[in-house]
């Protein structure tokens, strides 16, 4: 059994770097097979995902996923198919968008469905099995937020639209991007976020967009982050001058999500909430602490 995905990164992209566009492609894929190795249905089956094509004029890309089983007896006798798993990852890309960041107002579970509000009052239904992935699966919601992370940064990208056949269709506005970005509010019991002050960051990229993240060195890792203090953007627009290898003195927010398996936090996001100093690259002797 067989399956076409057609996906459809909509906007000039001409103009958007190739390396943005396939990370992009790259973790819906991923996003696929991390929904099938946790659905106990499809665990004895192998799937396979091949790119069939890519439209000249425009980024319009065709996926064909492939599920093959194992046990010939589940597949004469089993109800289970590629469908199936699609429907079951669009609906958590749904989900992700429809709380936008929010816990659900209410919840009903309805045997082989699940009705979720929002805060809003709007709802959504979803297979139920969407929903026990939305509460327990960290990576597949890192993978949902890293579809379009990369597209973020892109103002050439105005939307995607995933969709198989005449069937079903998704389409994500670039407003709608910040959704899939945000904490997940049914995983919150998993989150903590945690402040460190004065701590210092090298600069690798530097961004000048308030709603994109910079590059940084801390503790020895490359790390992404948003920057969010209002002064220090007041500065840039004053005209100081930063460059790669340039230290910021900062207060940094840190979420963490809990590994099950460790039983320990891990660092998943970074959020400048203010900056103290930055320190020059040819000055970088001086005190950091004035």
């Amino acid at each position: 059994m067989s399956e076409t995905i057609r996906i459809v990164y909509e906007g000039q992209t001409e103009s958007v770097s190739a390396s943005a566009l396939l990370t992009s492609l790259l973790n819906f894929v991923s996003l696929i097979e991390e929904v099938k190795s946790e659905l106990p249905q499809f665990r004895d089956k192998k799937l396979h995902i091949h790119i069939n094509k890519a439209e000249r004029g425009s980024f319009i890309v065709e996926l064909q996923a492939v599920l093959s089983v194992i046990d010939q007896i589940k597949q004469i006798f089993g109800v289970d198919n590629i469908k199936d798993l699609l429907l079951i990852t669009f609906a958590l890309l749904l989900i992700k968008r429809h709380l936008r960041g929010e816990p659900p107002s209410k919840v009903e579970e309805n045997g082989k469905s699940v009705v979720i509000y929002n805060v809003n009052g709007n709802y959504i239904t979803v297979p139920v099995e969407a929903y026990r992935l939305a509460i327990k699966s960290e990576s597949i919601d890192r993978l949902m937020e890293e579809i379009v992370e990369p597209l973020a940064e892109e103002p050439g990208v105005k939307g995607i639209e995933i969709s198989t056949g005449e069937d079903e269709r998704l389409t994500f506005d670039r407003e709608e991007f910040g959704y899939l970005m945000e904490d997940n509010p049914l995983l919150a019991e998993d989150i903590q976020t945690i402040t460190k002050t004065n701590q210092l960051l090298v600069i690798v990229k530097v961004v000048f967009e308030p709603n994109r993240k910079w590059e940084f060195v801390y503790e020895g890792n490359k790390i992404s982050a948003y920057l969010k203090d209002k002064e220090f953007f007041v500065k840039i627009d004053k005209g100081e001058r930063f460059g790669k290898g340039d230290k910021l003195l900062v207060d940094l927010e840190i979420k963490q999500v809990l590994d099950k398996e460790l039983g320990v936090y891990l660092n998943e996001d970074y959020t400048i909430i203010k900056v103290h100093n930055h320190i020059p690259r040819e000055f970088e002797n001086q005190r950091l602490f004035p």
